[in-house]
């Protein structure tokens, strides 16, 4: 499942590749819960939910088994430098056998650049460059499309997935004239595992920080509140005045703040500032070259 993709990742990677003229059977599952934020206080560190590292804990055995509709073996995991395999396959004779495949990726892995969104935005084109032809799927998260027997799905900036399901009365379409592009059992059980998987990202990432808590965010990362949002930009050193205060010079960050209900803010920030977004109250306590650090409350009803 490790192989070369046109896109320029290498083969420690897990995505989408063309090999001797046919699909690999592979899947790529981006999830981020909640962003990566790694070091600070308590509030910090529990501003980043996370399942259980293991792939399979996405979708268990069970799950697997309910998707398919048939009895599943013990999940096998491998590991890869950008990513965390998951496959199950059915119980039986291999001819009738039926497998559901992924990968998991997770924003902060060494060898994974940028967000969930980028790396998924960054294989839809480096399909399309391809030649490739992509089929969009209505309902499925915030984007989805079928590729090649893979149903890929982005929902927001945090997390991305693609699943396959291959076997036994599985057609694998090459997108080639007169080839059927989607195969309705695979895309069906697709998107019952898709939903599934969604459903406890989401209910572990609903495990919010509380307001008034202390966070430390570390730069190109972001911590997830109840029904906010904050994330790190740059951090650079530049002169600025404070309120009520004198020129000065040192560290400013750039937040990028977004709300449940959809209010969004991208203030440059300087340490002793105080930010009023949508009903909170945001003070930054210090800005290193690496990390900011802030607390974040309700407005006090007036």
């Amino acid at each position: 499942m490790r192989t070369f993709i046109a896109t320029g990742r290498d083969q420690s990677g897990g995505l989408m590749t063309i090999a001797r003229g046919r699909t690999l059977p592979l899947v790529w599952l981006v999830v981020v819960l909640g962003g990566g934020v790694a070091h600070g206080t308590r509030g910090a560190q529990s501003a980043s939910p996370k399942l259980p590292p293991d792939a399979c804990a996405r979708l268990t055995r069970a799950e697997a088994a309910q998707v398919l509709g048939a009895p599943v073996g013990e999940g096998r995991v491998r590991t890869h430098d950008m990513a965390t395999e998951c496959r199950y396959d059915t119980a039986g004779d291999t001819r009738g056998r039926l497998t559901l495949a992924f990968d998991v990726y997770e924003t902060g892995r060494a060898g994974l650049d940028g967000s969930a969104a980028a790396y998924f935005a960054q294989v839809r084109r480096g399909s399309g460059h391809m030649g490739l032809r992509l089929e969009a799927v209505p309902d499925v998260g915030d984007e989805a499309y079928w590729m090649r027997g893979v149903l890929n799905v982005r929902q927001g900036e945090d997390l991305a997935l693609a699943i396959e399901v291959s076997g036994a009365g599985i057609a694998r379409p090459d997108n080639t004239a007169g080839e059927p592009t989607v195969d309705p059992r695979a895309l069906a059980l697709s998107k019952t595992a898709a939903a599934i998987i969604l459903r406890k990202a989401n209910a572990a990432s609903s495990a919010r920080t509380r307001t008034g808590e202390t966070l430390t965010i570390q730069s190109n990362t972001q911590a997830h509140l109840q029904d906010l949002r904050i994330g790190v930009g740059n951090i650079w050193e530049e002169a600025y005045t404070p309120e009520g205060g004198q020129p000065t010079r040192g560290l400013t960050a750039m937040l990028q703040i977004v709300t449940s209900d959809g209010a969004s803010a991208r203030p440059r920030v300087h340490v002793g500032q105080t930010l009023h977004v949508s009903g909170y109250v945001i003070r930054v306590l210090s800005i290193t070259p690496a990390r900011v650090s802030l607390t974040v409350a309700r407005e006090p009803e007036r």
